[in-house]
């Protein structure tokens, strides 16, 4: 049992062990009702404050606030639900402890459905937790004003739904009553009218139908002063007509809640598709075109999108920064000429994936033009992209029988697809001894149970230069495999959990994560239900993994007779046949690890004349000089084999060898590893080409190379031993130059705005930016080198080089505008702040304040966004840069559609050239063209 739950979708209740806890009364119980309606989420100081008094503050109301905060923690015993942090206070809590949590994911699964009836059953349990008005007992008027109309909202939504559901399966004479109470309870809304107007008259009585309508004509007119909208009174119309079916078919399609609500028809002069039976989805590819007289009008999209997104159309206006009127007329097919510029913010705020955006304007632009035009498809299932991410088998693939039949018993067990949690296995080994090399090579053998593909990630558990992937960076990049866009991914980490179990449930993949660190790094990834097989490899136990369910196969080193064996195959049966005392040997001294094996064939095949015996000698001589890297895992007899390979190697090879541990990532480009060496491309090339048959780099896609860590740990430790701490930190600034111009470059195609100055260090001597050549090819060297660029950010504040941050950051800006990465954004602006406020540049801290507030507008949090405009103003007007000042306004306006309800005394101010002119009527720092414009209190 939870040991304690709150309710918010009633009465406000506390219960504790399964008694109910007395609530005080007052400012603490409203206190409560405002963190737990904003569960896992942080409340500003200013929010709890304006709900507990509204305009009448306290004398100090930070302090009133914080003995409040006190002792609702003390009466309740919630000091582990409600932390205190920077800005505020935050109720953490998990969906079972909170009503209102366990609503919105039972809501959220509900949309997931495979089928209506089981959409149906999960939104009656969804409805089922309420008990009366959002904390009825609690008294607000912010509250009621700000927090309780969303839930509210969304309540009567899923209503509507469940409400379509039911009549879909053939419910209609008994939703009667509950819709007449409806009617009564919310008098003004048109869709419960028109699904009780159709239950009617589908249960034969038409004129209690017509009735209802003659009823909410007179409401709306008395009460509003409007007619009943389009599609109510097409509805009438039809009934008026019998063009309307008897017979129980729910006004919506059975499968889908993205299509228009109940009692929306065809517009006039369509065929009645849904009344035969047919959707009116847009076509697959490879079918007949619709004619913009078969296809849905641009209104009746936007009301189906924002449906489909649980917003009213005041939510939507806030989010998409247009006026409520513009999205009512919108709606009202009485826009006929709507701006692509509202549609693409329509379509952000409504996260539209592409292929629905482009749909929308393209629907706009045909309707405009009076012209008959095909609507824009969604992919046929034969053009779905299945994911097929498994990495290249080994050629060499020897013994491991017994490992290879215990991961075949995980599957042989009948109905394992359909046992209700992911069948999980853990393969576990030492450094090198072929962990990714098993896991690969059986996942190849039984990929052919998995039709909906295979997923692949590295998770860097042991890397020795960047640290672990966190989970939400690896369920963007599964997600994004899966055909999801970054538009329609969430910024908060357990949403995107929840959205990939949703994206997975119901398919059949095999997900293999390699280098896991810990069990934690990998419960985020795992789907919610059977059908999937993940397979895991570590260098740890991952017991919690074990004690929850998943297989173990612990993997040794190869035996004598496997290593002899993989030898043998690599070199040949004549040299092995010619000396198998020194076959023997080698396999001993390489402690049967298939990676120092490789090593060794490796460079037995490129010196085709040394025998065997001289290579176990090489073996020997250096089997004791290598030892600080020595450990109980076999390291320090696979790093003799580094250390042999790499004296093999050509004087500028090597060199490069050791400077790629320089590089912040694991792996590189072949651009960044020649200005690091400061040779030519070409040359540098070669020498990648060198390493790679030497076995001390490997390519996994074309131009990118990649060290095994174990190697690259060797190569780190050379470079530390050779290399002179000023020439190392002459390799870090090349690297960072490279980046920083070849980042500049590739910023300006993905922007036709003028950008703001980024100063940037003069090339070094032998650095040569890679050349962009559009926007297709700049996207593609962000996404490629994302990584590399947040962990220069991080390598230079801990190098102590603050004056670099700020040029890293700058060419990122706008690919992360564009691309979505809102919290990686937020993240490196952060820092880019902590840096220049340790090197007191003014102007660095005025650009980090504009664009943290920038992501943390993007992530959703408006009022933080705000008080970092307002101290860039500050700054920008402290330095005299109106230039500076000014590319702040648009952010401001924008910000200032969010926050509405905030006093304009704590907007950002107009411009110190408006307030000695004492215009007015021109927008101010906050975008408004029509409030008077309010000075910043400095």
């Amino acid at each position: 049992m939870i040991p304690i739950r709150f309710s918010v979708l009633g009465p406000l209740a506390v219960v504790r062990d399964g008694v109910k806890v007395p609530i005080p009364g007052g400012k603490i119980r409203t206190l409560l009702a405002a963190l737990l309606l904003r569960p896992n989420q942080v409340v500003s100081f200013d929010q709890l404050a304006e709900r507990l008094w509204g305009h009448d503050l306290p004398r100090h109301p930070r302090r009133v606030l914080q003995t409040n905060v006190v002792r609702l923690r003390q009466f309740l015993d919630l000091t582990d639900v409600i932390f205190t942090e920077r800005h505020g206070y935050l109720a953490r809590l998990e969906p079972g402890q909170l009503d209102l949590l366990e609503f919105q994911q039972l809501i959220r699964t509900a949309a997931g459905a495979a089928t209506p009836a089981l959409e149906g059953r999960l939104l009656h349990d969804a409805l089922a937790l309420w008990s009366g008005p959002v904390c009825a007992d609690v008294e607000s008027d912010v509250l009621d004003q700000i927090d309780v109309p969303p839930l509210t909202e969304q309540r009567l939504q899923a209503i509507e739904r469940r409400v379509d559901i039911d009549v879909q399966l053939g419910g209609s004479a008994a939703l009667v009553p509950e819709l007449r109470a409806l009617t009564t309870e919310h008098p003004l809304r048109e869709r419960f009218w028109a699904q009780l107007m159709t239950v009617l008259y589908r249960t034969g009585r038409q004129a209690d139908a017509l009735e209802a309508y003659r009823t909410v004509s007179r409401l709306l007119k008395e009460e509003a002063g409007i007619d009943p909208s389009a599609e109510l009174r097409e509805l009438h119309q039809n009934f008026l007509t019998q063009q309307y079916a008897l017979q129980e078919r729910s006004p919506l399609p059975a499968s889908r809640s993205d299509d228009p609500p109940a009692g929306i028809r065809a517009p006039k002069g369509r065929p009645k598709a849904r009344e035969a039976g047919v959707s009116t989805a847009p076509q697959a590819h490879g079918t007949q075109a619709a004619s913009l007289e078969e296809a849905p009008e641009v209104g009746t999209l936007i009301r189906t999108w924002r449906t489909r997104a649980l917003l009213t159309q005041e939510q939507l206006a806030q989010r998409s920064g247009l006026n409520v009127r513009t999205i009512r007329r919108l709606e009202m097919h009485a826009q006929h000429r709507p701006r692509t510029a509202s549609l693409s913010l329509l379509a952000k705020a409504l996260k539209l994936d592409e292929m629905e955006e482009a749909q929308l304007i393209a629907l706009a632009r045909t309707a405009s033009e009076g012209a008959e035009a095909a609507p824009s498809r969604e992919p046929s299932p034969s053009s779905i992209t299945v994911p097929r991410q498994l990495p290249l088998g080994t050629a060499y693939f020897i013994g491991r029988d017994k490992e290879l039949s215990a991961l075949d018993a995980t599957l042989a067990e009948d109905g394992w697809a359909r046992q209700l949690a992911p069948q999980l296995v853990v393969v576990v080994g030492c450094a090198g001894v072929g962990k990714t090399a098993l896991a690969v090579h059986w996942a190849h053998r039984v990929m052919g149970r998995f039709p909906d593909g295979q997923l692949y990630v590295d998770l860097r558990g042991f890397d020795v230069s960047e640290d672990p992937l966190d989970p939400s960076t690896v369920i963007r990049g599964f997600l994004h495999a899966c055909g999801v866009t970054s538009q329609r991914i969430p910024a908060d980490p357990d949403a995107q959990s929840a959205l990939l179990r949703s994206t997975l449930h119901g398919k059949r993949l095999l997900i293999l994560l390699d280098n896991a660190r810990e069990a934690a790094q990998v419960r985020h990834l795992l789907p919610g239900a059977g059908g999937c097989l993940i397979i895991v490899t570590s260098r740890n136990q991952l017991s919690g993994l074990v004690a929850a369910g998943a297989t173990p196969v612990v993997l040794d080193p190869l035996p004598d007779t496997d290593a002899r064996l993989l030898l043998s195959q690599r070199l040949g049966a004549a040299r092995v046949d010619a000396d198998p005392r020194a076959l023997d040997e080698i396999a001993a001294l390489c402690s049967g690890l298939p990676l120092a094996l490789a090593m060794v064939a490796a460079r037995a095949a490129i010196h085709e004349s040394f025998n065997l015996e001289a290579l176990a000698a090489e073996l020997r001589a250096t089997n004791d000089r290598l030892d600080a890297l020595s450990g109980d895992d076999g390291f320090a007899d696979v790093r003799t084999v580094f250390s042999w390979s790499y004296r093999t190697l050509s004087v500028e090879a090597a060199r490069l060898f050791r400077l790629l541990s320089v590089h912040p990532a694991q792996d590189i480009g072949v651009p960044a590893a020649a200005s690091l060496a400061g040779l030519p491309i070409r040359r540098t090339r070669r020498l990648l080409g060198e390493l790679r048959g030497a076995h001390l780099v490997f390519e996994p896609a074309p131009g990118r190379y990649l060290q095994h860590d174990l190697v690259r740990a060797y190569a780190a430790e050379l470079v530390a031993s050779q290399e002179l701490s000023s020439g190392r930190t002459d390799l870090e600034n090349r690297v960072v130059s490279h980046y920083v111009h070849t980042g500049l470059a590739a910023s300006r195609h993905l922007t036709s705005l003028p950008q703001s100055a980024v100063q940037v260090d003069p090339l070094p001597e032998g650095v040569d930016p890679q050349p962009i050549a559009g926007y297709e090819e700049a996207m593609n060297w962000f996404r490629d080198e994302h990584k590399t660029l947040l962990t220069l950010v991080t390598q230079a504040i801990d190098n102590g080089h603050d004056s670099l941050v700020s040029q890293i950051t700058g060419v990122l800006t706008d690919y992360f505008h564009r691309s979505g990465h809102w919290q990686d954004w937020a993240i490196i602006e952060r820092l880019a702040l902590e840096a220049a406020r340790r090197t007191g540049d003014i102007a660095a801290q005025a650009r980090a304040l504009h664009m943290l507030a920038r992501a943390t507008a993007r992530l959703g949090d408006h009022e933080d966004a705000c008080e970092l405009l307002l101290l860039a103003i500050r700054l920008y007007r402290r330095l005299g840069d109106r230039l500076g000042e000014a590319t702040v306004h648009p952010d401001a306006g924008e910000v200032r559609h969010k926050l509405r309800s905030l006093p304009p005394s704590r907007l950002p101010g107009r411009s110190p050239v408006r307030e000695r002119s004492g215009a007015t009527g021109s927008p101010d720092a906050c975008g408004s063209r029509h409030a008077p414009a309010q000075p910043v209190n400095e």
